[in-house]
């Protein structure tokens, strides 16, 4: 009798599971993840991707700093989006704020807000200053799938992109390029 019902409930997530990828209508595809460091203030940095399943990511980025973290280091963070049948792409959002800010303080972007809320609970990044050198820091399995688009957005092309500063002058990069595409 128990394993009926244990099935009966497995079935009855499965079916729940398929029900709510298949209403969505929709497939979010990563296509390219890029970080760079482009001074001497990281002293290492990687990233990759994997697709754990149908519309849904793990993303991983590993950083370590040469020396502790200057507190007037700002991050630029842009969203491009482009309709399927679109010509060029259109800025979506394009903020810059210093990185003590953001690790401090609730951002109020939903978006982003979700991002973050991922973040924190994927990582061992300080979510205070200062971010120490010599410290491996990183993003573990950073859950990326098609819920974090509000269901109304149609088929994009999306480019994520987080430049990091020191007084003007660009130190590290991040890019997440992928695709929402309308399924049948």
């Amino acid at each position: 009798m128990t394993q009926r019902i244990m099935f009966a409930l497995l079935l009855a997530l499965f079916a729940w599971k398929t029900a709510q990828s298949a209403k969505s209508g929709f497939e979010l595809q990563v296509h390219n993840i890029t970080c760079k460091a482009l001074t001497d203030i990281l002293k290492h940095t990687s990233c990759d991707f994997q697709r754990v399943e149908r519309s849904r990511y793990a993303i991983n980025v590993m950083f370590e700093l040469t020396r502790q973290m200057p507190s007037n280091i700002d991050v630029n963070a842009m969203l491009f989006i482009k309709a399927e049948r679109a010509a060029k792409a259109i800025k979506f959002f394009d903020f810059r704020l210093r990185v003590c800010d953001v690790l401090t303080k609730v951002l109020s972007v939903p978006l982003a807000k979700e991002i973050m809320k991922r973040v924190t609970s994927s990582s061992n990044i300080p979510w205070s200053c200062p971010v120490k050198a010599n410290v491996m820091y990183n993003v573990t399995n950073l859950s990326v799938s098609d819920d974090l688009f509000p269901r109304y957005t149609p088929a994009i092309y999306f480019n994520c992109t987080l430049n990091f500063y020191d007084k003007q002058k660009m130190v590290a990069k991040f890019q997440l390029q992928g695709f929402r595409k309308q399924v049948s």
